[in-house]
């Protein structure tokens, strides 16, 4: 069986989703080709497709646009059309006829004429894997509360200067046509996502689930303890502790929240705070805790690095369809912290493999930080135990091989 995907990039949050699933593919055995618009990676089968000046101008135009039409916390990358790639005539040069198509994050790359020309030339199976709601919204990628695309978006909220200027109701209902003209077959990389997808109008069948596969040969842990028995190493995934759809604002909150509940008390364990790239500097504003800012990993062994020497990886996000940071830590055997935010309920399980707080619920975070500071070893090694085990049987290559068997039939 032959499979094209189809994505923007092969990096970034969408982009290492799409190239993982590649891989998961070929690791299987599948015939297995990716075409992106920007190319990193030098995995087999990646194939770039290059675009003329016209379409970089105009990529520019939609940016620019973007950013004064819509609000930005929408990330209405979508809303806009841009030129196509003409991956047609690609796949004829190199002699390859998809028996599935699965699009994954896709901006301004491939374009609804040419996906009904794929369609059409090779009778493809067409696969549309989600990593937000874009797919089935009218170019958001968050919806923040608004249900339009549950039934138009003629009164848009991310329409910045209220011009009611229609684009995102021309983009959900050309997504609809698009959709249903080629029998489009919904796939969320989980539960959460799927049900957006289902009280969408753009799709007529219920979405499939298959999670973002995590290569469990990269991402594995080292320690079955405490990285080192007088501390809780804390990694936390952003930069920004001072807003922003990660939440960093709220993690430092957080921090604040249990250094006073924590002032004077007895621990066994002090608190290490680790942020990649941290901006600015806060070591000043804890007694009893530090946070180190280390390199930003360039590599997934880098990234998978940070997760082994570190105790628990936290997650403070306000908008989010995974993360995807979440996932790896556990494959890492790093248990987590986090909001009841994206996937965490349907992979993170309350004292066996960290912890689920409401939305925004700072108090009840520090109090598990604290609680968590006063594990023993035999406790702690649990955690780390369940944790590669929770993984290895929801989100590793291997799963996900076994739910697209069901969703091909």
């Amino acid at each position: 069986m032959k499979i094209l995907h189809i994505s923007t990039n092969d990096y970034g949050g969408a982009g290492t989703a799409a190239l993982r699933i590649h891989k998961a593919f070929l690791q299987a055995k599948y015939t297995s080709i990716i075409m992106v618009k920007r190319k990193e990676s030098d995995v087999s089968g990646v194939f770039q497709i290059g675009f003329g000046v016209a379409s970089r101008v105009l990529g520019v135009l939609r940016a620019f646009l973007r950013i004064f039409l819509f609000r930005e916390n929408y990330f209405m990358y979508g809303a806009i059309p841009n030129f196509s790639a003409q991956i047609c005539n690609k796949l004829e040069e190199i002699d390859f006829h998809p028996d599935i198509v699965m699009v994954h994050w896709n901006s301004g790359f491939v374009e609804k004429k040419e996906l009904l020309k794929i369609q059409t030339k090779f009778k493809s199976k067409m696969l549309f894997y989600f990593m937000d709601m874009a797919n089935f919204t009218g170019g958001c990628h968050f919806s923040n509360g608004c249900s339009g695309y549950q039934q138009g978006c003629n009164k848009c909220p991310a329409d910045r200067l209220k011009l009611n200027h229609g684009l995102p109701n021309y983009t959900l209902n050309s997504k609809i046509s698009l959709m249903r003209s080629i029998s489009a077959i919904p796939v969320s990389p989980n539960n959460f996502v799927a049900s957006q997808s289902n009280n969408s109008i753009v799709f007529s069948i219920p979405s499939f689930v298959a999670y973002i596969p995590i290569p469990n040969d990269i991402f594995f842990p080292i320690h079955s303890s405490f990285v080192e028995n007088s501390k809780v190493v804390i990694l936390f995934g952003s930069p920004d502790l001072t807003g922003g759809r990660k939440g960093g604002d709220l993690f430092l909150k957080m921090l604040k929240i249990f250094d006073r509940r924590t002032k004077g008390a007895t621990m066994l364990r002090r608190i290490e705070v680790l942020v990649p790239g941290l901006n600015g500097k806060f070591e000043d504003s804890f007694e009893n805790l530090s946070i180190i800012s280390c390199r930003r990993a360039k590599t997934e062994k880098d990234l998978s690095s940070l997760y082994q020497n570190s105790d628990f990886f936290v997650c403070c996000s306000r908008q989010d369809s995974g993360p995807m940071m979440l996932s790896e830590s556990l494959m890492s055997g790093t248990p987590v912290l986090t909001f009841d935010v994206g996937i965490a309920s349907e992979l993170v399980v309350d004292n066996v493999n960290g912890f689920v707080v409401d939305m925004e619920d700072v108090h009840s975070m520090a109090e598990k930080l604290v609680e968590i500071c006063n594990y023993n070893d035999e406790s702690f090694s649990s955690f780390r135990l369940s944790a590669r085990a929770s993984a290895i049987k929801k989100i590793s290559p291997e799963a996900f091989i076994s739910s697209f068997e069901t969703i091909k039939q």
